[in-house]
């Protein structure tokens, strides 16, 4: 995967200030460890409302699943 560093100013630990970011060939800006994790946690959630959201659908259907 080709990226390129650039400035994005933003805030990170505990400081707003220009920092030395990556991104990638399309202009997104990469992830880094805390932000990774984050993002990981809330598509984690999101995929578990999701899954609780068409269970319950899938029940009033008639359709009885395991919990």
């Amino acid at each position: 995967m080709a990226a390129e560093v650039g400035i994005w100013r933003g805030h990170y630990a505990d400081m707003t200030l220009p920092w030395m970011r990556w991104w990638d060939m399309q202009g997104n800006l990469l992830a880094i460890g805390d932000e990774r994790t984050e993002q990981e946690r809330q598509a984690k959630e999101l995929a578990l409302q999701e899954i609780t959201f068409l269970k319950a659908k899938l029940r009033e259907l008639g359709l009885d699943l395991p919990s």
